[in-house]
């Protein structure tokens, strides 16, 4: 290949792989900042919601207390002082019992909202009187008798509501069998009394207007500062990731040269090695230096394997047919299985097709029945199974084994991973064999995976079909 070619394929791996940091880089810091947005706008409107429903429930409780009338301001304000601090009443003078309720609540409800004082002036939730509250505040009572018969009504402070209405709405709630809701607009609270029951209805319209704006606008301020941050993270995340960019270039760039000049002295170390035999003959040292080459070989054969599917985006698109692809390629190990006496299986379906890249998928396939050949115990289990699913291609690899490692199975996949070294040693292996079957499946879009099944190791490899 030409220099010019090799510069035009190395800017061109550049910048795919500059793409795609970017592209990661974007979905991080976006999906963070969506996730923060979420947080701190579902917080303030919770808040506000909670500040909402707890002023309200406090005029319908005050409303409740003095027996369906709103109590002076004074007297209003008196109300919402924590009554767990007050002094008990008969202690008191004939001016402090005026200002207390007429009716007493012995209502758990009641209970349970007085329990959230301390609360409710934390988050400011208390309701807000002023000389005006008494007059700006719309509600209409309806009472009713032991027999859940509406007896008589109270719309003198609404005008929006007649009578009628009072006794629908009031029918309604009786028919719900709810003793605290909403109803349209209109939330509600059924207390008992001595003659049967009350019905309060408290006018909320201003309230859930206020609650339902506020949510539309703190969502809009959310979306108006997401779209900004994604346009500023657009603009600077090439910036931001071209050290790193530069880094995996430099690092892909050596491990290249580094396997290409390493290429050169294991041929004249070899070709020494068959000279020395040639003339002093085959001796110990001449048989390990020929086994170390080889290694050295097999690793760099393997380093640029991977340097080269790593950095292609796309492959020779041929239609292959993988069933045999798989059979002819996992053929030859029969010969290693039966060594160890292994049950040795093939459960391919024929015919099965796909677009794809034959040495790649050819090495992924090698490299996967390699390993399980390789690790298998005496006497294990090696099958090796190929079925279509759906709109993909299905292909396991599995071996029994002794020892099934422990931790994250998926560390296997990393470059230079190995669970037990001394095997590995023994093997010949690197640990660079499944990174190279992981970055062919990834260049044809597919998956590769690994579990703990039975008593031993299952790869299963998912290629979609094209």
């Amino acid at each position: 290949m030409s220099a010019y070619k090799l510069r035009k394929t190395d800017a061109r791996w550049y910048g795919s792989m500059v793409k795609l940091l970017q592209r990661k880089f974007i979905f991080v810091a976006m999906g963070s900042l969506l996730v923060v947005l979420v947080t701190v706008l579902g917080g303030i409107n919770l808040v506000h919601i909670y500040q909402s429903e707890q002023r309200s429930d406090g005029i319908l409780w005050m409303l409740a207390s003095y027996e369906g009338e709103f109590p002076e301001e004074k007297k209003a304000r008196k109300f919402l002082e924590n009554y767990e601090h007050r002094e008990d009443a008969q202690s008191q003078t004939d001016e402090q019992q005026e200002e207390l309720p007429k009716r007493p609540m012995n209502d758990s409800r009641y209970e349970t909202y007085q329990s959230m004082w301390f609360l409710r002036q934390l988050l400011n939730a208390e309701p807000h009187i002023s000389p005006e509250t008494k007059f700006s505040t719309r509600y209409f009572t309806v009472s009713t008798d032991a027999a859940n018969t509406i007896t008589d009504v109270n719309v003198s402070h609404i005008a929006a509501i007649t009578e009628q209405n009072a006794k629908e709405y009031g029918q309604m709630v009786l028919d719900a069998e709810k003793d605290h809701g909403y109803l349209e607009q209109y939330k509600y609270l059924q207390i008992a009394t001595e003659t049967g029951a009350m019905i309060i209805f408290l006018d909320c319209t201003t309230q859930l207007e206020a609650v339902q704006s506020f949510l539309y606008l703190s969502c809009g301020i959310a979306a108006l500062v997401f779209g900004v941050v994604f346009l500023l993270v657009v603009f600077f995340s090439r910036r931001a990731i071209a050290p790193i960019a530069s880094n995996m270039e430099k690092q892909r760039q050596f491990i290249t040269d580094a396997g290409h000049e390493l290429k050169t002295p294991l041929a004249i170390i070899a070709a020494n090695t068959d000279v020395l035999a040639l003339y002093s003959g085959e001796n110990e040292w001449t048989e390990s230096i020929r086994n170390q080459v080889n290694r050295l070989d097999v690793l760099v054969r393997d380093l640029l394997s991977l340097a080269r599917m790593e950095e292609q985006r796309s492959f020779t698109a041929d239609k292959l047919n993988f069933s045999t692809l798989v059979e002819d390629t996992a053929a030859p190990f029969a010969v290693l299985a039966a060594q160890k006496q292994v049950d040795y299986q093939l459960q391919i379906e024929p015919a099965l097709w796909l677009t794809g890249d034959m040495s790649g998928l050819q090495q992924m396939v090698s490299v996967l029945v390699d390993n399980a050949v390789k690790y298998v115990q005496f006497g294990g289990v090696v099958h090796i199974t190929l079925k279509k699913k759906s709109r993909y291609l299905q292909l396991e690899v599995y071996n029994s084994c002794d020892i099934i490692p422990e931790g994250d199975l998926n560390q296997l996949f990393d470059r230079f991973h190995r669970t037990d070294l001394s095997r590995a040693r023994e093997s010949g292996g690197y640990g660079i064999g499944l990174s190279v079957a992981k970055a062919a499946a990834l260049i044809h879009h597919g998956k590769i995976s690994v579990e703990r099944r039975e008593q031993g190791i299952c790869f299963t490899v998912k290629l979609p079909i094209q």
